[in-house]
């Protein structure tokens, strides 16, 4: 459920690509280690709060990739390449782009 978790598969997927993955299994759908909860809600709310449904920030990564395979992907190039990464999916004559910082301060720098 954190950003975190979305920072990270953005990194990771960057990095499996440019490494020459074709595929990789991420996470399960629903679920406290899914892309969302499920409808009945968290089995351990004390410990794992959530809402019956919520959508998880990770989700927002799988959904920019969605109908994008084979699609060309560029890296981003950063300042601050500890701190900042991501790709660019080329669909055509558009971009979608993801990036993640993994600082919780300002960062400022430039990417390409």
């Amino acid at each position: 459920m954190s950003l975190f978790g979305a920072a990270w598969t953005v990194a990771s997927i960057r990095s499996l690509t440019e490494g020459g993955a074709d595929s990789a299994t991420y996470f399960e759908t629903h679920g406290w280690r899914g892309l969302m909860e499920s409808s009945t809600g968290s089995p351990m709310p004390s410990q794992f709060h959530s809402l019956p449904g919520l959508v998880f920030p990770v989700f927002q990564v799988f959904r920019m990739l969605a109908g994008a395979a084979g699609a060309p992907m560029r890296r981003l190039h950063t300042s601050h390449p500890l701190l900042v990464d991501g790709f660019a999916l080329e669909l055509g004559t558009t971009l979608r782009l993801s990036s993640s910082q993994s600082s919780t301060t300002g960062t400022e720098g430039a990417t390409r």
